[in-house]
């Protein structure tokens, strides 16, 4: 149907259907069900007031601006992908077999991240891993094409994380912010180089956690170790 949603709306985008977003529009709850789609156009803005959530093969692609408040949650069994600005004001959760891809456009994420699957970044995207005393988990990767990395505000790498940071054939940065610490509990493999904007740079490795960087680490900035 040609129906507009409220904004107070709870839209189940059920299976084998698609919504198309043509013009800008706000919800507050979207759960897309296994075989469902969500695509948002281009020169739209999608505002989610508060979570979505993607189930089994369900799906959705960004090629404007989409904002959620809350949650994002992908699927196991899918790979959504944006070709525009996404920011996600909780928890970013990817799975256990789930990936994410951001084609252009910047994926900011305001919250927790969450990632036991991949989060791929093209050479025509960014991220902002931007949350404010967040906690970063899982045992994933993210892999961005010869780019950068931004980290800004304070972060921890929860105990029990194995998180892998680009790939063997890219040269991929780890940008840590000016008064940012990264406080490392987990294991991580950086490949690529680790950059600060400032000597209130920060990446702390605690006693038992692991850091394997495969280029410079932190020429300006301080890198601790206990």
């Amino acid at each position: 149907c040609d129906c507009v949603p409220l904004s107070g709306s709870y839209v189940v985008i059920d299976s084998a259907h698609v919504l198309t977003a043509n013009t800008s529009d706000s919800v507050q709850f979207i759960d897309i069900l296994n075989g469902g789609a969500l695509t948002n156009n281009i020169s739209c803005t999608f505002s989610v007031s508060a979570n979505l959530t993607v189930y089994g093969t369900g799906t959705f692609t960004n090629n404007g601006t989409m904002a959620i408040t809350g949650a994002l949650t992908v699927p196991s069994g899918n790979s959504p992908t944006a070709s525009g600005n996404v920011t996600v004001g909780n928890d970013f959760f990817i799975p256990t077999g789930g990936s994410y891809t951001q084609t252009g456009g910047t994926l900011t994420l305001n919250g927790d991240v969450i990632d036991s699957g991949t989060l791929t970044i093209t050479s025509g995207g960014a991220i902002n891993i931007n949350g404010s005393a967040s906690v970063i988990s899982g045992n994933g990767a993210i892999n961005d094409s010869a780019g950068t990395i931004t980290v800004t505000h304070n972060k921890t790498i929860h105990t029990g994380t194995v998180l892998t940071l680009g790939t063997a054939s890219a040269n991929t940065t780890l940008a840590i912010a000016t008064g940012t610490t990264i406080n490392n509990i987990g294991n991580v493999t950086l490949s690529g180089s680790m950059t600060g904007a400032a000597a209130s740079s920060i990446w702390v490795n605690n006693a038992q956690s692991h850091l394997t960087v495969s280029g410079a680490v932190l020429a300006t900035g301080v890198l601790e170790a206990s």
